[in-house]
């Protein structure tokens, strides 16, 4: 319901930052890839027909996305210091990695805190992968972006489908360039039948 336009009066209007909303897990998590399977083994995921392989697949496929969107985060951040974006890690990522990461990008701010609800209403640009804060910002008519970097071999997840999909470096900063400097105006999400039925 929050997410409906006749509850915006309730969330800041003001559009500071593009948001980049963080779905890595199993690679920034505060718990470890051997917890995870031991979680899916003694719920016998295996015995029932889940392949072993997945968790390792996953974590793979996260490890590749996730560095090639913080260091192009990082290069525009570099050559845009007008440009100021906010990162924000998954609940259970531990945000000391992305403090790290970003340390030297002073336009960069980590913060977990607080509801991801308030940070989109609070952006210009939504930047994931994947991520259910995706589905929303598209849902709430907040530009959004999925950036898709590589080949991915199963259909993409529904808040990938509902973005605009990004897959060059080019493609993203061409992207973020217009949307930023907008002030107004809203953003009709593609796949809009899909987030109604959704």
């Amino acid at each position: 319901d929050f997410w409906r336009k006749d509850f915006k009066k309730y969330f800041e209007n003001k559009k500071k930052y593009i948001l980049i909303s963080s779905n890595f897990d199993l690679v920034f998590g505060s718990k470890n890839l051997l917890h995870h399977y031991k979680i899916l083994d003694d719920g016998k995921y295996y015995k029932r027909g889940m392949s072993e392989k997945i968790l390792f697949e996953r974590m793979m496929l996260q490890s590749k996305i996730s560095k090639e969107l913080i260091f192009i985060i990082k290069k525009i951040a570099k050559k845009n210091k007008n440009f100021s974006f906010l990162y924000r890690p998954h609940p259970v990522e531990d945000k000391n990695y992305a403090k790290t990461l970003f340390k030297h990008c002073k336009n960069v701010k980590v913060d977990g805190s607080g509801s991801i609800s308030e940070m989109i209403a609070g952006a210009k640009l939504v930047i994931h992968n994947g991520c259910t804060g995706g589905f929303e910002s598209s849902a709430r008519f907040v530009p959004t972006v999925s950036y898709m970097p590589l080949k991915y071999k199963n259909k993409y997840q529904i808040a990938d489908r509902v973005s605009l999909i990004c897959k060059t470096e080019n493609s993203l900063i061409k992207v973020i360039k217009k949307f930023y400097n907008k002030n107004n105006g809203e953003f009709r999400s593609i796949n809009r039948k899909e987030i109604e039925y959704r």
